[in-house]
């Protein structure tokens, strides 16, 4: 679909619109031109359900829903899902503010900082990429950090390329950045070592393992799966699955560790764990899991019995929300007694009970 494209009125406006038009409008054209502030021309398309501009339907969609007496939000979900492609993520957000403001396309690309054309080629879904520029203008648009972004961006390709695979397709299907990680601890090697043994680029395989979503080729894509010995779909289905780490620093996670250090000598607990003590120092000196390798990083979230997930949710947490929870917790009210009383069993209680309790208290579900 070329960005110039005449299109087809989407199927679930037509009738509604055809139905308006007879019962309220009585025939009259010119009456409902008035009312859309189009043509009477364009109106007369619109309501044959022979053609218009599609990106017009989002530019009028707050008018066109009031006169169809329906919900605005409902109307843009059905023009969205009528005119742009579902791997089109960027695009698919940037159409529901367009409509939401009920604007025009040229009026919206100028807001944002972009060229018209490329805000219709995100719509059409012909590019995943904007240019580094327009990402940033993007990102500052609809108010999307430039990592989130990026995040976005990969699972729009991976939607492209494989929209035929769904997660829900694969059984307990797991991150890549878990599945690599266990694979390259069965083999005892570390992850340029699997890299090398099964011909991938080094940086591509501790991306991976790292939690990103790289652009990855098809023929890459059926490699992992061999050397993973799994079925395509389940590497498809991690790669989709794949979270990198918020920006640092991670406190949710430190606090985490401190809580499980409990005054033991750091030598003791970074044996406990499996890395170097000088790691571990490191860690907790600068608060934040990127300064980490991913070997580190995985045998960190073991450690604390966490899944690739729950050490990404606990990671978002930052100190301020936690120095909130305390403070609600030490200024308890008498109906929150019971839940002091809990806590404070559990402060003595065996490290596996205590993490069980750590994670209810912080809303992580491993």
């Amino acid at each position: 679909m070329s960005i110039h494209t005449v299109i087809n009125t989407p199927a679930t406006l037509t009738a509604t619109i055809a139905r308006l038009f007879r019962d309220k409008y009585g025939n009259n054209y010119t009456a409902l031109a008035k009312d859309l502030g189009w043509t009477v021309r364009r109106t007369e398309y619109l309501v044959k359900k022979e053609s218009t501009s599609p990106w017009a339907l989002l530019a009028d969609c707050p008018r066109i829903g009031m006169l169809l007496g329906i919900r605005r939000e409902r109307l843009l979900t059905d023009i969205i899902e009528a005119l742009i492609p579902r791997h089109a993520l960027i695009g698919r957000r940037l159409a529901t503010a367009q409509g939401n403001r009920g604007i025009e396309v040229s009026a919206f690309a100028h807001n944002i900082g972009i060229p018209s054309t490329l805000l219709l080629r995100l719509y059409n879904g012909k590019i995943d990429t904007p240019p580094d520029k327009a990402i940033k203008l993007i990102g500052n648009y609809l108010k999307i950090g430039e990592h989130e972004l990026h995040n976005i961006i990969n699972e729009s390709r991976l939607k492209r390329r494989y929209q035929t695979k769904d997660v829900g397709e694969v059984k307990d299907a797991l991150p890549l950045a878990e599945i690599l990680f266990d694979a390259c601890e069965r083999e005892k090697i570390i992850a340029s070592q699997f890299a090398a043994k099964y011909r991938f680029a080094p940086n591509t395989i501790r991306q991976l393992i790292a939690g990103h979503q790289p652009d990855l080729t098809q023929d890459l894509i059926e490699r992992l799966a061999q050397a993973l010995d799994c079925a395509l779909n389940y590497v498809v289905a991690g790669l989709k699955l794949n979270q990198s780490l918020p920006t640092g620093p991670h406190d949710g996670v430190i606090i985490r560790i401190e809580s499980r250090v409990e005054g033991r000598p750091l030598r003791v607990v970074a044996k406990e764990i499996g890395i170097a003590r000088s790691s571990l120092e490191r860690l907790i000196a600068l608060r934040d899991l990127d300064q980490a390798n991913s070997s580190t990083m995985h045998a960190v979230r073991i450690w604390l019995g966490l899944s690739w997930e729950g050490l990404i949710m606990l990671a978002k947490q930052r100190e301020r929300k936690l120095n909130t929870m305390r403070k609600s917790l030490t200024s308890a009210q008498p109906e929150e007694e019971q839940e002091l009383q809990l806590l404070r069993h559990w402060r003595h209680a065996q490290p596996a009970a205590r993490v069980q309790a750590m994670n209810a208290l912080m809303g992580v579900d491993v």
